[in-house]
């Protein structure tokens, strides 16, 4: 009754403020255990366009049983000027009004840009497949999903040349299906979206804008072989900051509303090695009867970042274990590419993490006054009324905290290294969470975020997420579900770093242009004025470009074959590069670091 009340609400004063709104455009992946729905705005699971409640939210599993684990989930990014100005956009359910807008940022936008970019773009892996070996057929239809792909801004209306990422098999950077070039997608089904800041102010939250564009993409694997996989949506954010502003400490978060089928029995829970917060039930058996309600067995599900932003450059290659073969005490934890010999591409984790319920001081205070500040603290890991979070308890000093300050809230004993309490073991019990607490069971939302980091004019940051299901069919304990959860986890954040699956599938779009034998050599990688160039096995003339992480060329000419070439990149900026190979048939490609 709650959620609908409040979306009766936020239909009243989104009118009220904002004249009749258009409606959000959305589809669903579906093509494992989950069906999870992906709206245009960014908002994600939620029916965020019309009156709704947790009967009606869509993160339904298994699917086709009506029943959920999640209400909603979105993303949240804040961070300081030069001159110390705070800019943020952050949402909770649009109560006021939106911070995100459909489509990217333009000069122009008007009903022929709402019909063009408020829409979601889903596609399939192997329509995409298909189209790889029949395209220049006579008699070949290329499907819509294919055709329609939005690879192209106008940039005359100040949109950027490349939205969607797509392979460019004539070499001329306009996507044209009919030429052989075609999407490029993670998983098996794919959603793409994209969003910005900039269309109108920031009503949810009051924040200045930012600038920025993000290009989503939400995707699945087929994979019933494997449960982790089977029980997984994957979500991959690239944050594009196109405004001239340098922002300093800055956070990228995700607050999700959990709910574990019948929604006040939950609590939450963070797992600090594995970078993820959870939702579970409270009790053995989850609401009293409820159509929605799970029953025997409750299930767990986790909000896991498997990678966030870069961290601000150091010039080394932040090792994960010290000289000992331990884990160290920082963001190797849950961080990704540290010691893997490459400078300056490590990638933060979960960094800080609390919860909410419906009517906590911070929580409140966000949505009753819109103060940017509370929803920044929040991201920064403090609690909405900007007191530092204390270990145990109720996470505050007055309310049970013993101590020290710490970073995630009820992390269990998953802190292993206490990186979360500034590498100090606790001042009291280590095993944290709403049981040891004596927390009631209620309504629970997380906010987990990843930080500091500082977000450069014309830089790309990255985040990538998994939403991972567990449950056990044997133990009827609820914790038993976490069990679960955190095993699917494990094997989820293997998969991802090899960039593999069992069932043969990639997390890297790249992974679409066919697999190749030939070798192409890059050396030293990183490289400072110059990187030598080797190819092997690849016969005619030989083309070469390099792009940056926008998908812009920065250089190009001609590669002799098979022999060491030399190419000068003394005039590029610090940064992670693309060196794109092709012989007139076949492309070949290879990742570079500036440094």
């Amino acid at each position: 009754m709650k959620k609908l009340l409040l979306s009766l609400i936020a239909i009243f004063l989104f009118t009220y403020q904002s004249g009749i709104s258009q409606p959000v455009a959305f589809d669903s992946l579906d093509i494992n255990n989950i069906n999870a729905r992906i709206n245009s705005n960014g908002v994600l699971f939620d029916f965020n366009d019309s009156v709704s409640s947790h009967q009606l939210a869509k993160f339904e599993v298994p699917k086709g049983s009506g029943k959920n684990t999640i209400f909603r989930s979105t993303l949240w990014i804040g961070g300081r000027d030069n001159i110390d100005t705070l800019h943020i956009a952050a949402e909770f359910y649009n109560q006021n009004g939106h911070d995100f807008f459909a489509g990217p940022i333009s000069n122009v936008y008007d009903s022929l840009y709402d019909a063009k970019w408020n829409k979601t773009w889903k596609i399939y892996k192997s329509d995409i497949d298909y189209f790889k070996a029949h395209w220049w057929q006579t008699g070949y239809v290329i499907p819509a999903s294919i055709q329609n792909w939005p690879a192209n801004g106008n940039v005359a209306l100040g949109q950027a040349n490349i939205i969607a990422p797509f392979f460019d098999n004539d070499h001329d950077g306009i996507y044209n299906p009919g030429h052989g070039d075609y999407p490029l997608i993670k998983g098996d089904e794919a959603i793409f979206f994209v969003i910005n800041d900039v269309r109108k102010p920031h009503t949810e939250s009051h924040g200045n804008k930012l600038g920025i564009e993000v290009r989503g993409m939400a995707y699945a694997f087929a994979c019933n072989e494997d449960s982790a996989l089977w029980n997984t949506v994957f979500v991959n954010y690239k944050i594009y900051n196109l405004s001239p502003n340098k922002y300093r400490n800055s956070y990228v978060g995700i607050y999700t509303d959990l709910d574990i089928g019948y929604p006040y029995d939950d609590f939450t829970g963070c797992d600090v090695d594995r970078g993820s917060y959870f939702g579970y039930n409270a009790k053995n058996i989850d609401g009293s009867g409820q159509p929605y309600a799970y029953g025997v067995h409750p299930p767990t599900q986790s909000v896991t970042f498997l990678a966030g932003p870069y961290m601000d450059p150091d010039g080394l290659d932040n090792p994960k274990y010290d000289q000992y073969g331990q884990q160290k005490c920082d963001a190797s934890v849950n961080g990704a590419n540290f010691g893997n010999g490459i400078i300056d591409d490590e990638r933060l984790g979960l960094t800080k993490f609390n919860s909410h319920y419906y009517d906590t001081v911070g929580l409140s205070n966000f949505t009753t006054h819109g103060d940017p500040i509370y929803a920044y603290y929040l991201l920064k890991g403090f609690w909405g009324d900007t007191a530092q979070m204390n270990y145990g308890g109720g996470g505050q000093v007055d309310n049970s905290g013993y101590g020290p300050a710490c970073s995630f809230e009820t992390p269990g004993i998953t802190d292993t290294s206490n990186w979360g309490t500034n590498c100090l073991p606790p001042n009291g019990p280590k095993n944290w969470t709403e049981i040891t607490a004596g927390d009631t069971p209620d309504d629970r939302r997380g906010l987990g975020s990843s930080g500091p980091f500082t977000f450069e004019p014309g830089a790309m940051e990255e985040l990538d997420m998994a939403y991972v299901f567990g449950r056990n069919f044997i133990d009827t304990n609820a914790w038993a579900g976490v069990q679960v959860m955190q095993q699917r986890i494990d094997s989820i954040r293997k998969y991802f770093i090899n960039d593999s699956t069992p069932c043969g599938g990639s997390f890297s779009a790249l992974a679409t242009v066919p697999k190749i034998n030939k070798q192409l050599t890059i050396y030293p990688n990183p490289a400072e004025d110059f990187i030598t160039v080797e190819t092997s096995g690849i016969e005619g003339s030989l083309q070469y470009e390099i792009f940056d992480l926008i998908g812009k060329q920065v250089s190009k000419g001609v590669l002799k074959n098979s022999k060491q070439n030399v190419i000068n990149i003394s005039n590029l900026q610090e940064g992670l590069y693309l060196l794109n190979v092709w012989d007139g048939r076949e492309r070949y490609c290879r990742k570079f670091i500036k440094g």
